[in-house]
Parts: structure tokens; sequence; C-alpha cells
């Protein structure tokens, strides 16, 4: 078993997570683009305190909502005492791209309700059907 299955029981998260997930990575992408904007300007430019607390809190509330994912170990949030560069900001908000991207293959999908062509959030109030949560577990220890 992972550690981050040590850490949460659950296997699946719950809706209100998905909710604020979807509700974040449009936010996150937006981050991202100016971030990456700026980085192109001025690579080596320290970012402001005010632009590293408003991310550290989009950050911290992301992460929150994907606790269930395996990645999230990994995702740190950026130095507010020693105010990071362009260039390390958009290095670590790469991460949290690259960590909705895994939450979201990892947690839709396909099942009895939704045919073969349309996916939908498995969650702990609606997981995927016995067999399909059997194949996740099975992909899951790989």
């Amino acid at each position: 078993m992972s550690e981050d299955r040590l850490a949460d029981e659950r296997a699946f998260p719950t809706e209100a997570e998905v909710e604020e997930y979807l509700k974040l990575t449009p936010l996150l992408h937006s981050a991202i683009k100016e971030v990456k904007e700026f980085s192109k300007k001025r690579p080596d430019g320290v970012m402001s305190s005010l632009k590293v607390r408003l991310l550290n809190r989009l950050l911290v509330q992301l992460k929150e909502a994907m606790h269930v994912g395996p990645a999230t170990q990994y995702l740190d949030l950026l130095d507010e005492e020693t105010l990071p560069d362009y260039s390390d900001a958009v290095l670590i908000l790469s991460q949290y791209d690259a960590a909705i991207q895994s939450f979201s293959r990892r947690f839709r999908g396909s099942d009895e309700h939704t045919g073969p062509y349309e996916k939908r959030w498995f969650t702990e109030e609606d997981p995927p059907e016995r067999d399909e949560a059997e194949d996740w577990a099975e992909d899951d220890e790989e």
C-alpha cells in the first residue's frame, strides 16, 4: 500500500474536493500564463510578496483538494521569506499543472453509468462499479 493510502485511507476524492479542483484549475492555468510572461520579460526578476502570497493561497487550496492523489507529497509552495524569481515560480507552478493532470487521469473514467465514450469523476460518494474499482486498484499498485 502506498504512503498516500496510509495517510488517507480513502481511495477517491469527495465530490466537494472535485468541485474545488474544478474551480481552482482555471485559476492555476491563468497564473501559469501570467508568470510565464513575466519570466520571459525578466527571467531573473524577483516576485513581489503580494504575488507570492496570492499564488500560495491558490496552491494550498489546490493541494488540499487533491490530497488523495499521489503527487501532492512532491508539491512545494513558493518561498515567502526569500522571494523566488519568476523562473523558479514557473517550475513550481508547472509541477502543480502536472499534478492536476495526473489527478484528472486518475479519478475520471468511463463505466456503466457513462458508456465507453464519456467520462465522469469517480468520487467517494459515487465510485466506479466494482469491476472498475478492482481494475483501478490494480493499476494503482503498478
